[in-house]
């Protein structure tokens, strides 16, 4: 994402002739403000009582100013237990209108009255695209209806999930931009405050979003969801599951090759030794399984002296024969490795030769900020799962003293132990 508060997305429309369907006039191409609800608890509710809430929903709605103030250029649509407002945006009073009417849907909704029954709202806000759809009446729709769909309605349903009830989530590019329209003039404070980061979570897929939380002008404090709360404990759990694999891949390794007796004096020299970094691979969060072709690097690093685990670019091609010891592993759902490497600016040629037997390129190993004499790789999922869900790679800045028959004994050894507890950490850390 752009450093806040620089220059933003520019919204855009475009009307594209859609197909010769009789009961479908024009798509409108649009980006601009999104604002997705839904009633916390709606399916504890009887269908009496749902109905009850709907209804009050929508007669909040109808009555609300912003259907005014933002015209034609807004749509609104049921979701079933909450709604989705669509609107392309005209400067920074179309934010203001937006998380106004967020605001009195989540205070008259709670508030106890004659009206019909009180429920908790959530609600997110997005900058996205979307799409909407001009539905003339038929048989089945007496009355013109206009649906949005589209990415930006999927990101923002995401984001109003993590809320807590009486909560406003807001992505990072609808405060940007936002705060490009209006500058120092929101008139509105988040959690976490302007300035510092935002929170970074993984939504569905594995999605990566930075959002904050609204602070309503009405509530004294503002806390980060009970749900980001889990998925951040969740990511430290992650982080200290790698540390273990690293131990316990070190200590596996000093029981083979040192005396009994010297185990102990032998494990902190060989840490330092091998350098490993541990890196957790995975295809693209919004990649299908069969459009799958290439496992990034995610943000789950570790090296045992907390150097070495910043964001990296890397890439590994899934294409068949390509991808190094990681795409192997992901394809074949086994551990895979190469060991015994030559140091790399003492012997370019043959260090080339020796990771070119897994399809690495000259191109793979340049991208590489360091050159390790050993990659280990090591898919993990459930027992039950054909396809891994990703792949931990272990860099060693020195070659692992073991054969290759031991080695191989070694890794699926870490992956009898470890493999279940990350699959399991892994799936808990999307909400």
């Amino acid at each position: 994402m752009k450093s806040i508060y620089s220059s933003g997305t520019q919204h855009r429309e475009e009307r594209i002739v859609a197909d010769q369907d009789p009961h479908k006039d024009v798509t409108h191409q649009s980006a601009g403000v999104i604002l997705i609800c839904d009633i916390v608890d709606f399916s504890l509710q009887s269908i009496d009582v749902q109905y009850a809430l709907v209804k009050r929903l929508w007669s909040i709605t109808r009555s609300h100013r912003v259907v005014n103030e933002l015209g034609d250029r807004a749509s609104f649509n049921s979701t079933g237990d909450g709604l989705l407002l669509t609107t392309r945006t005209e400067g920074s009073k179309t934010f203001r209108s937006v998380v106004e009417f967020a605001e009195e849907l989540i205070q008259r909704m709670s508030s106890k009255e004659p009206e019909g029954p009180s429920a908790k709202l959530r609600v997110g806000l997005h900058c996205g695209s979307f799409k909407e759809f001009d539905e003339q009446p038929n048989d089945v729709v007496p009355d013109e209806i206009r649906m949005s769909i589209g990415t930006g309605c999927n990101d923002c349903a995401r984001l109003s999930s993590l809320g807590d009830g009486g909560m406003i989530v807001v992505s990072e590019e609808f405060v940007q931009e936002w705060y490009r329209n209006a500058g120092d003039q929101m008139g509105y404070k988040f959690y976490p405050k302007i300035g510092s980061e935002p929170i970074q979570v993984w939504v569905k897929h594995g999605a990566e979003q930075a959002i904050r939380i609204l602070h309503q002008r009405k509530k004294r404090r503002v806390r980060p969801p009970s749900k980001v709360s889990f998925i951040e404990q969740v990511n430290f759990e992650i982080k200290h599951a790698l540390s273990e694999v690293e131990q316990d891949f070190v200590l596996s390794i000093a029981e083979w090759t040192s005396p009994v007796d010297a185990v102990d004096r032998w494990l902190r020299d060989l840490q330092t030794s091998l350098s490993i970094r541990i890196s957790i691979f995975a295809p693209p969060a919004k990649a299908a399984p069969v459009k799958r072709k290439s496992l990034i690097c995610t943000p789950y690093r570790y090296h045992f002296d907390g150097d070495r685990t910043t964001p990296s670019k890397t890439s590994y091609s899934l294409r068949q024969g390509r991808g190094g010891p990681v795409a192997f592993a992901y394809r074949h759902n086994e551990p895979y490795f190469i060991n015994n490497l030559p140091d790399y600016e003492n012997s370019r040629t043959v260090y080339l030769s020796g990771v070119r037997v897994m399809g690495l390129t000259e191109r793979d190993i340049e991208m590489w900020g360091n050159k390790p004499r050993a990659i280990l790789a090591i898919p993990f999922a459930f027992s039950d799962q054909r396809e891994p869900d990703a792949v931990l790679c272990m860099d060693c800045e020195q070659p692992v003293d073991l054969s290759n028959d031991d080695l191989a004994v070694v890794l699926g050894g870490l992956r009898d132990r470890f493999a279940g507890h990350l699959a399991a950490l892994w799936h808990l850390r999307v909400k």
